[in-house]
């Protein structure tokens, strides 16, 4: 059961909860005095009749659709199964993820990664992979982006400037013998 929900808070979907906005179930109901976001409701209400938001059919199953709901297609590159074998979205399941993690849109990912001309922040190198969202794990705020290995390896020390200052010194104090 999700968070309890009151006037001025919002659902789940992002609906702001207003008197106009509220459904309370009756008394004498098992969830008597309860708020739920009505227009969650009736769109649930909907669903099971079988109609969209402006009151049209809904495809009777994915399997049919060719499109994800916001207008991604349905092809072998921007589609996987789940355990329940439904198509999901892969660009709109990474939106999601980026937001949920990072804060940041998809579009955002895509402007960095331009900006860079899709090379890690740090090496300065292309990737087979998709590049790592840098951010700082105290304050959440992104950096840039970057390979795998830059990624890991500042991990790995911990993001502590000294470590890896004292590992450049170390690297520097030890490269005259390895060109011996």
């Amino acid at each position: 059961m999700g968070k309890k929900l009151q006037l001025g808070s919002v659902c789940s979907k992002g609906h702001l909860l207003t008197e106009d906005t509220v459904y309370r179930y009756p008394e004498g109901s098992k969830q008597a005095g309860v708020l739920r976001c009505a227009i969650c409701k009736q769109a649930a209400k909907d669903k099971h009749r079988g109609v969209d938001r402006q009151g049209q059919p809904l495809a009777r199953a994915t399997k049919d659709r060719t499109h994800c709901p916001a207008g991604h297609p349905y092809d072998a590159e921007n589609t996987y199964l789940t355990k329940n074998n439904k198509r999901q979205c892969k660009l709109c399941n990474r939106d999601r993820e980026y937001l949920r993690k990072y804060g940041i849109t998809l579009q955002d990912y895509e402007d960095l990664f331009s900006k860079q001309l899709g090379l890690c922040a740090i090496c300065k190198k292309s990737s087979d992979k998709r590049l790592c969202v840098d951010h700082n794990h105290t304050s959440g705020a992104v950096r840039e982006l970057l390979c795998d290995n830059c990624n890991v390896g500042i991990a790995r020390f911990s993001e502590n400037i000294h470590s890896l200052q004292s590992a450049i010194e170390y690297l520097q104090k030890h490269n005259h013998r390895d060109n011996n």
